[in-house]
């Protein structure tokens, strides 16, 4: 499983790379590349927080971030984001809620002694400031919507591979166990 969140992790950085590369490209022809890559990390949390909730390597936010995701990939891939406006309200939506589950966890691997938890507060941070970021008008931060889509994929992207690396460092329970 933890591969395959470092896998599910690079895919999205790559979507976020893919969007730099084609800044001006219209939204509705990149929707499908960003909803299968939603698709497939919603699906890989949830399977990897199946995995390896009893072995204290994952917290139950993991789950949750996964469903959100999943639900997000649904509405992107059934073309419900028509109008431009609303494109990015709805990944900066994404983006504060994965966030705010990132720091969630934190608090939560914090209380648990253990000593990563610093690196899933910063990038939960980071994560929930792009997500506000996206509320702000094109014509303050003169950013197209697909710069903006490849900053919210690639924080995303690199927020997975965290999580990924992180797997092999148990918490709560089993992080008890090793210490003894």
């Amino acid at each position: 499983m933890k591969q395959i969140t470092i896998i599910s992790g690079i895919l999205l950085a790559f979507t976020g790379m893919w969007c730099f590369a084609r800044p001006g490209e219209p939204f509705i022809n990149l929707a499908f590349l960003f909803g299968a890559a939603m698709m497939l990390s919603g699906i890989s949390n949830i399977f990897t927080w199946m995995a390896k909730r009893k072995s204290g390597q994952v917290s139950g936010y993991l789950l949750a971030e996964g469903i959100m995701t999943l639900i997000y990939s649904i509405i992107v891939l059934a073309n419900c984001l028509i109008v431009d406006a609303v494109i990015p309200v709805f990944f900066g939506m994404w983006m504060i809620s994965t966030g705010m589950m990132r720091i969630m966890a934190s608090f939560r691997w914090n209380r648990l002694q253990d000593p990563y938890w610093q690196w899933f507060f910063g990038f939960g941070f980071c994560t929930v400031l792009a997500g506000c970021s996206a509320f702000t008008p094109a014509v303050v931060t003169n950013v197209s919507i697909i710069s903006l889509l490849g900053i919210c994929f690639l924080l995303q992207g690199i927020n997975m591979m965290v999580i990924g690396v992180h797997m092999k460092h148990p918490i709560g329970a089993g992080a008890a166990k090793e210490r003894e």
